[in-house]
This record gives C-alpha cells, structure tokens and sequence, in this order.
C-alpha cells in the first residue's frame, strides 16, 4: 500500500469521525428540538385550554375544578353579566370632584378619569353624594342632589344644569362644605333586593327609614297571617320595589308645590301680622278716641245738667211771658173795646155835625 493511500484512508479515517460528531450533534440537535417542540406544544395546548376557560367558562353557581377550587365565569360570561349589569345600572363616574358652583344650580365636576371620560354633551346624569352607608363615623349617609344636563366638556371637568328648578335647599345641598366626593349615573339607580339581602338587619336600621324599615326586614322570610295577599309570594314576604326616578320626579313636584303654599302662607302670615298690627293701632287710636269721648260725655252730662237747669228757668220764664202776655193781650182787648167805643162815639158825633151844617146851608 503507497503512502498516498494511507494518507486517505487516514484522511477519510478523519472525516468519518468528524462527520459522525456532526451526526451525533445534528442527532442531538434534532432531539432537543423535538423536546422543546413537544414542551411548546403541550405548553401552547395548555394555554389554549385556559384561554378557552378564561373566554368559554360558564360554571353553575358552586361548581368547583379537579383541586376543589371554584370555576370562575369567562369573558363571554362575564360580558353578559356586565351587560346585564349596565342595562340596570348604566355607567357610573366615581371620585367626582366639585370644581365650582354657579348660578340656578350650576356645577362644574371634576371626574378622575383621563381624557376622555366618555361624556358627550346632552347627556343626563343623576349625581350623588358618595358616602359609605355602613360608616357609623359619618354624620349623615349622603343625598340625592338632583338630576342634571351636560352643557360642555373639557379635558376632565363636566359642566352642568339642573334639569328642574331647584329649591333653596337643593342648592345649598350642592354648596354643602366640605363637599367630598360625588359618583354620577347614567341611569337613576333601580331598587333590587340583592342588594338589601347582603346587609344585615342592624345596618338595615340604621340606614333605613323607620317607617319603612319592616318591609326591608321582612323581606325574603316567612309570612305572617295578617300580611296582604299581594306581599306574600311561596308563603315568603316580598316587599314591593320601587322606582326612584318616578318617586323623585313626586318628591320634587310635592317640594314644588309645598314651596308654593310655604310662600303662600308666608305671604298669608305677613298678611295676617300686617292686619293684627294695624288692629293693634287701631285699638290704640279708639282707646284714645274712648277716652277722649268719656271726657266729651262728662262735659255733655255737665252742659245737659246747666241745660236742663236752663230750660227750666226759661220754662219758668215761659210761664210768667205766657201770663203776661195772657193779661196783656186782655188789657188789650179792654183798650180795642174803648178805642172802638170812642171812634164810634167819634163817628156819630162827626155824622150829627154834618148834617146839621147841611141842614143849615139849605136853610139860607
């Protein structure tokens, strides 16, 4: 054998085993590779079960997995129930800020969310105190401050007016210091007994009215015999619900009208205070008029007393002018009798002159 072929074989020798390494390598390389794939798949398949439960999960209520822990519903579930939620209950903007108050219950709030907040002008929204009903510390539960129309925005301040005339006590409502922070709804919240059934019956009093309280007490449990026929469903109480837009729409129509007869009689009160002080004067001035007639009736007794006095001296006096004027007019007579006896005695005397100087005439 040459040299030339012992170099080949030697150098074939050496690439074989190169190229077994290479194969062993490629061998390894594939085996890896396969591994990791096989891992990625089981991975990916894994993942594509729990993509499938987190979107595709609809679990009844208490059903648990293989390690005894609850199945949470999926998105699709969970859609719906939000969904469902926002038909009842609409958006709501919590953490609201009051930035400023303006004139016939004008208000500009802040909300904490970015830009945009989602609110279009035209819009109406029902604002709130936002107060937490269980906290005993709080010196009231919060209010209803009214409902309201979107008259602008910009960047994250809403600007606002009343949709109804509010009172003097609706606006100090909104004016109210410190003003803490207010939610908005889209929609009025609607009453559901879901969520009276998580309080228990002291927070129940406590938030409640004490006329209406029982009802919510009762609500949900055994019947009693003398409770009406339309609260009693199953043999279990089940209060009536209520819609509060419509009641606060009656509340506010009731507030309107009450305002109406409070001004009425207001006026009605000033009227009849306007009345009394002026009996008051009056009954001043005709005290003073009584006083002032008992002093002129004294002095009338006085001058009736001369005047009765008077009137019988001149009754007196009367008398005495009648008497005479009686003997008077007789002593006239007397003296008419003469004075006619004497001109007749005259006028005889003048016919007896007159015929005897007629006689004498005719005679001569």
């Amino acid at each position: 054998m040459s040299i030339w072929n012992k170099i080949l074989i030697g150098l074939i020798f050496v690439t074989a085993v190169a190229f077994f390494y290479m194969g062993a390598r490629t061998l390894k390389t594939h085996q890896y590779w396969r591994d990791l794939a096989r891992d990625l798949n089981e991975q990916i398949r894994e993942l594509e079960e729990e993509n499938d439960q987190l979107v595709n999960a609809n679990p009844e209520e208490g059903e648990e997995d293989e390690n005894g822990e609850l199945i949470e519903m999926g998105i699709k579930r969970l859609r719906l129930e939000l969904h469902k939620l926002l038909l009842d209950r609409g958006r709501v903007w919590y953490n609201c800020t009051r930035e400023r108050i303006g004139e016939d219950g004008k208000v500009a709030v802040k909300t904490d969310l970015p830009n945009p907040n989602l609110i279009k002008p035209k819009t109406t929204l029902f604002l709130f105190e936002e107060k937490d009903i269980k906290d005993k510390d709080a010196p009231d539960k919060g209010q209803y401050l009214g409902e309201f129309i979107v008259t602008g925005v910009a960047d994250r301040v809403v600007d606002m007016r009343p949709v109804k005339k509010m009172s003097k006590e609706e606006e100090a409502g909104l004016s109210k210091n410190p003003p803490g922070t207010w939610c908005m709804y889209d929609i009025m919240p609607i009453d559901v007994r879901s969520v009276f059934s998580k309080l228990s019956d002291d927070e129940k009093k406590a938030i409640l009215p004490s006329n209406t309280v029982t009802e919510y007490l009762k609500d949900g449990k055994p019947a009693e015999p003398d409770d009406p026929e339309h609260r009693v469903l199953d043999g279990k109480y089940v209060r009536l619900l209520r819609d509060y837009k419509i009641l606060f729409e009656s509340y506010h129509r009731r507030t309107v009208i009450l305002a109406d007869k409070k001004a009425e009689n207001e006026q009605d009160w000033q009227y009849v205070k306007n009345t009394y002080e002026d009996a008051i004067r009056q009954r001043t001035f005709r005290q003073a008029e009584v006083a002032q007639r008992k002093q002129n009736l004294a002095r009338v007794k006085r001058e009736d007393g001369a005047i009765i006095q008077l009137g019988r001296s001149l009754q007196t006096r009367v008398r005495q002018m009648q008497v005479a004027i009686a003997d008077l007019a007789k002593r006239n007579r007397i003296a008419a009798a003469r004075i006619a006896k004497i001109q007749h005695e005259i006028a005889q005397r003048i016919n007896a002159r007159t015929r005897t100087m007629a006689q004498s005439t005719g005679g001569s």
